[in-house]
């Protein structure tokens, strides 16, 4: 779907998930709603990619089967499929 969106900025289509992946660098950033926890008190939510609450501009650390997507193994095995399942 992203590639879909911007596959007109290559010479060459990309023929395979490898091949994407090798040329799309994907950061997630949180734009997670402020949740209120009381009356006075809000938070972010959580992530659904990290389970974690980050705070603004943070780089979300997305995991697909216990591996880091911001992790030289991730950017290799991880695939654009993978990220869009999870979401």
């Amino acid at each position: 779907m992203i590639y879909d969106k911007i596959k007109t900025i290559y010479k060459d289509p990309l023929q395979d998930d490898s091949d994407i992946n090798r040329c799309i660098l994907l950061h997630i950033y949180d734009n997670l709603p402020m949740e209120r926890v009381n009356k006075h008190t809000s938070r972010r939510a959580t992530c659904e990619f990290c389970s974690e609450r980050h705070g603004q501009a943070e780089t979300c650390d997305i995991k697909i089967d216990k591996v880091s997507g911001n992790s030289e193994e991730g950017s290799k095995s991880i695939t654009l499929r993978q990220i869009i399942d999870t979401m």
